[in-house]
């Protein structure tokens, strides 16, 4: 899976998954983080999902504030 290799290539542990999706129909995910997780691999793992393709990041859910 595109999404998972993104977060273990970029060194980010994740707690959590949970899914839904919104009324048009798309499928959202909500990603919850080791505490010890620094912000700069976020911000990587964010950028390499939209770079790739494979999604992307709603804005103002990245957080400078990991712990």
């Amino acid at each position: 899976d595109l999404l998972l290799s993104a977060f273990e290539d970029c060194g980010v542990n994740l707690d959590s998954i949970h899914s839904s999706r919104n009324p048009e129909g798309e499928l959202h995910f909500r990603l919850g983080v080791s505490r010890d997780c620094e912000a700069d691999r976020l911000h990587a793992v964010a950028s390499a999902i939209e770079t790739a393709g494979i999604g992307r990041v709603v804005a103002g859910l990245v957080s400078d504030q990991t712990g």
